[in-house]
């Protein structure tokens, strides 16, 4: 036997139909602009540093409240967004309303701050999420 090759189906391009056949849009949530592109990859990579360093675990693209929330703290009902479009905002505001009916609060940051404003961008994130410097230095000690 060798490597398993046809243990994988012949049809592996078809994983999209899967979404497509339990009624849910294959992509719900606006695509970004070509600037928030770069934007979310960058905060997507902060978000994984607070993972390591507070232990809190965020997952992308979540349905809340008939919306998609780019990325989620459930642990602490936060939603970080990258607000890409100016002229949506009052999508943003229905979007935001519904994720506080489910609980959540939204924290929305232009992609000109995340590039130009990073440090202030770390601070406000920590803030929404009521963190502070030393509780991640706390909590490793805590578990050990």
């Amino acid at each position: 036997m060798t490597g398993g090759g046809n243990s994988s189906p012949s049809h592996g391009e078809t994983d999209g139909a899967e979404s497509e056949a339990s009624g849910e849009p294959s992509s719900p949530r606006r695509a970004p602009s070509p600037g928030g592109v770069g934007s979310e990859r960058k905060l997507w990579q902060a978000l994984h540093t607070l993972r390591r360093s507070h232990g809190l675990h965020f997952r992308r693209q979540v349905r809340i409240g008939g919306h998609v929330a780019a990325f989620v703290c459930q642990s602490r009902h936060v939603i970080v967004e990258v607000d890409t479009a100016p002229h949506a905002r009052i999508d943003d505001a229905d979007r935001d309303a519904g994720f506080m009916r489910e609980g959540y609060r939204a924290v929305r940051l232009s992609p000109r701050r995340i590039a130009n404003e990073w440090e202030d961008v770390l601070r406000t994130l920590e803030a929404e999420l009521g963190l502070d410097a030393t509780q991640g230095e706390d909590a490793d000690d805590a578990e050990r």
